[in-house]
Parts: structure tokens; sequence; C-alpha cells
């Protein structure tokens, strides 16, 4: 799986970033042009401190499409039919469900498929810590919080980067 080097990661990295942020800006430029309401579909992703708000900053337009139309209908359906004791882990298979069907969404195959159900535990996972520290009424202020932000900032970095390793070999064939 991991042929191509980091290099590669890096570069399909910049470009998509520079793709996806630019037609955006067009996007709504042209929307402006001519009148017509367009909605942001990108939101300075690398400011996120976590892979959940980088996905809500990422590609909006999609992220609210399967949030209305996959995510909130399988959740619900889910939770009636096993209660809320096991909504946490409702959660966590509804969103691996969901960014499986992301990742099918890239391309049909299973880098892409398995792509999706890794980056929905990485989300399943953060949710967990992040209710984890809420119960724990964890809230830190001042210097803390800022260097926390830098370390979920670097973080987020890191997890798309080793992501987009793991999908080069399938927009770069060898």
């Amino acid at each position: 799986i991991f042929v191509v080097g980091w290099s590669d990661s890096f570069i399909l990295f910049v470009y998509v970033f520079f793709d996806f942020a630019g037609y955006s800006k067009i996007a709504r430029g042209m929307g402006l042009l001519y009148g017509i309401p367009t909605p942001e579909n990108f939101n300075a992703p690398f400011l996120a401190t976590s892979i959940t708000e980088f996905f809500t900053r990422w590609h909006m337009s999609m992220g609210q499409f399967i949030r209305r139309n996959l995510f909130s209908p399988i959740q619900l359906y889910l939770v009636r039919k096993f209660g809320l004791k096991l909504a946490p882990l409702v959660s966590v298979i509804t969103m691996m469900v969901s960014f499986a069907f992301v990742g099918l969404w890239h391309r049909l195959s299973w880098t892409w498929f398995s792509w999706g159900i890794a980056m929905g535990a990485l989300m399943g996972l953060e949710k967990f810590v992040q209710t984890i520290l809420i119960k724990q009424k964890w809230n830190p202020s001042g210097n803390i919080k800022i260097a926390i932000d830098n370390l979920g900032r670097l973080y987020v970095f890191l997890m798309i980067i080793l992501s987009v390793h793991f999908v080069v070999n399938e927009v770069f064939p060898t």
C-alpha cells in the first residue's frame, strides 16, 4: 500500500488543498457577480483542532448533504432500534458508515472504502475523548489552551497527510 513516497503524498495534499480552495472561491465570486447567493464551501480547514472539525470546514456542502441524508437518518433509526444506552456506539458506527460512503464517493475501491472507515473511526475516537473530557469538566484556559489548540492543528495536519499517503497510490498509480 505505501509504495509511493511521502513527497508524493505532500504534493497531492498541496494540490488538492489549493485546487479545492481555489474553485470554492471562484464559485462564490461567480455567485456574487451574478447575484446568486452561494454558500461558503471551504472555511480554513487547517485551523481545525480535530479531524471532526476539519471535515466540518472542508467541502461543507457535501458534509451537510451527508449529515442530512445519511448520518442523521441512520443514527435516528439505530437509536430507536437499540435505545439510548447504545447511542455512543451507534454514533461511531453511523460515522463509519457515512464516511465509508464518502470514501466510495471519491473512488469506488477498497482503498477509499477503508479510508472512509478509518476517518469515521478516528472521529468516533475523538468524540469518545471529548465526552470523557466534558465529563471531567476539563476546560483549559490561557497559554495551555493556546498550546493545546496548536497541538490539535499539528495533529490534524499529520492525520490528513497520513490519510493522503494511504490513498496516494489510487491517485498516482505506479
